[in-house]
This record gives structure tokens, C-alpha cells and sequence, in this order.
């Protein structure tokens, strides 16, 4: 394997690292919040966050429940699509899916902090979708067509 394809490789695995710990914390705190696990679990708090972020506007708690689920689903499947374009990281159809996912998810959170009014937050989530967008052409320049 040439060194262009191992140092992909290395941006792939480490998104894939990332959003296996944000998917799993998360989910923790799903399940926390359904009363399967204790507080003290190693869950995210993500849950409790949006709830306070939602609360400024008319917005249903039922719904933050929903919003959260789909969250976590979607970050699963951008989960497996990372992990999947690490294993073959010569394969560019496979980052492009693994790379859509995540700055898709970062977009909507961005989206979503302009609709909530959560300014803190905005900053956080451009950034890692600038990281992600700089990842991503490093991956596109380096990886042959």
C-alpha cells in the first residue's frame, strides 16, 4: 500500500474512531433516558442538552425524543459507512458516502442551531465541518480517481 492511501487511510480511521465514540455516547444516553441504563452510564448528556436548547422555543419534548433518535441513526449509519471506507480506502465512491454522511449530519446541526437560537454551539459544529470538508479533499487529492 503507497503512503497516500495509508495516510487516507489514517484520516478515515480516525473519523471512523470519532463517530463510533459520538454513536455510542449518544445511544448510551438514549437508553439512559428510556431508564435501561443508570445515570451514572457513560452517555453523552446530548439528550438533556437538546431539551434545553428546544425549551427556548415552543417546541414539544415529545418531539425531542424523535429528534434525538434520528440523530443517533444517523449517526450509525455515517458509523458504518466510515469504518467501511476505511477498510477500503482505494475505493473513492466509499469515502464520498462515508465523508456525505457526516457533513451532512454537521449541516444539519448547524441548521438546526440558527432555528433553536443555540449560538454556543454553532461554533463547535462549523468547525468540525470545516475539519470535515478539509479532510475530505485531502482524501479526493491523494486518492487516484
Amino acid at each position: 500500500m503507497n503512503r497516500d492511501i495509508l495516510f487516507v487511510r489514517g484520516l478515515l480511521v480516525f473519523w471512523s474512531l470519532w463517530i463510533t465514540l459520538v454513536a455510542t455516547t449518544n445511544a448510551l444516553d438514549a437508553l439512559v433516558q428510556l431508564g435501561v441504563l443508570s445515570e451514572g452510564s457513560w452517555a453523552s448528556g446530548n439528550y438533556a442538552y437538546m431539551v434545553e436548547v428546544t425549551s427556548e422555543l415552543p417546541f414539544p419534548r415529545a418531539r425531542v425524543g424523535v429528534l434525538f433518535a434520528g440523530v443517533v441513526a444517523w449517526e450509525a449509519i455515517a458509523m458504518c459507512l466510515c469504518w467501511r471506507a476505511a477498510l477500503r480506502p482505494d475505493l473513492p465512491d466509499r469515502s464520498y458516502a462515508a465523508f456525505g454522511a457526516l457533513l451532512g449530519l454537521m449541516a444539519v446541526f448547524i441548521l438546526a442551531d440558527e432555528v433553536f437560537i443555540a449560538y454556543g454551539l454553532e461554533h463547535t459544529h462549523t468547525g468540525i465541518f470545516t475539519a470535515l470538508l478539509a479532510s475530505f479533499a485531502v482524501t479526493r487529492w491523494m486518492t487516484p480517481p
